[in-house]
């Protein structure tokens, strides 16, 4: 009788407890997921959601992490994103995982937060700092960065840029303190999911904690004029030779 209930209790310990890999663990609390890394619970998936359980979520959730790290990919390319128009997280651009509506709800956020919430946690977990509104740009993969963009139109539309081009706050273009001139960059509102194509022609901004500045026809285009500035993804889409030989 006692060796059958310590098998019982044996086998509720394993059903609770899903190692995928190493330092990467699933663990059932009830009808939640709760995934750990590091003995430290990073995310709670709560529902259902394409056709996955809760339980079968933070397996798929585990696996695709404990899978790239085993590829050696850095925790430092660990980001919130948007795939498809899916506010998400992703490690040098590879899904981890993607937040829905209803769990932003629960956590009484944006999904854009939840994302950057749950991005930090993995990141913190695994020794990394956290990507904040302070922090400077964030290289996350290949030619992909994450910061914080601004906008500057105003006084100086018609004034001579550093390319030496006229500034024209109406057209797609953007200021950066070192990317070549003539650099096209498309940026992705993290709030919103829009995405403009700017090319880099003049120098800034001069704020620390900013990694962009776009023109305000740019910043019109993914719905920051009135926010002033947000959180973006920068990715390197090619360069004009011509205005980059000036």
């Amino acid at each position: 009788m006692a060796k059958g209930l310590i098998l019982c209790l044996l086998v509720v310990v394993l059903a609770s407890f899903l190692v995928e890999a190493g330092n990467v663990v699933v663990r059932k609390a009830g009808s939640v997921a709760e995934v750990l890394v590091n003995g430290v619970v990073v995310l709670r998936v709560r529902k259902a959601h394409g056709g996955f359980s809760p339980l079968e979520r933070g397996r798929i959730v585990a696996e695709r992490l404990a899978g790239a790290l085993a590829k050696g990919l850095s925790p430092d390319e660990i980001a919130p994103d948007i795939i498809q128009g899916q506010h998400v997280v992703t490690i040098a651009g590879e899904l981890i995982i993607t937040v829905d509506r209803e769990h932003a709800d629960i956590n009484q956020c944006q999904p854009w937060e939840l994302a950057l919430i749950w991005a930090n946690n993995l990141r913190l977990a695994l020794g990394v700092p956290s990507i904040s509104f302070a922090a400077p740009a964030l290289t996350v993969g290949k030619g992909s960065y994450i910061g914080i963009a601004s906008w500057y139109g105003g006084k100086f539309h018609g004034r001579r840029t550093a390319s030496g081009e006229v500034f024209d706050q109406n057209e797609l273009s953007a200021a950066h303190r070192s990317w070549p001139f003539g650099l096209k960059v498309r940026v992705t509102n993290l709030h919103n999911g829009a995405s403009v194509v700017v090319k880099i022609n003049d120098r800034g901004p001069f704020i620390q904690e900013r990694a962009i500045d776009l023109s305000r026809a740019a910043a019109k285009a993914i719905g920051l004029v009135e926010r002033g500035i947000g959180m973006v993804k920068m990715e390197w889409l090619g360069q004009d030779k011509l205005l980059a030989a000036r």
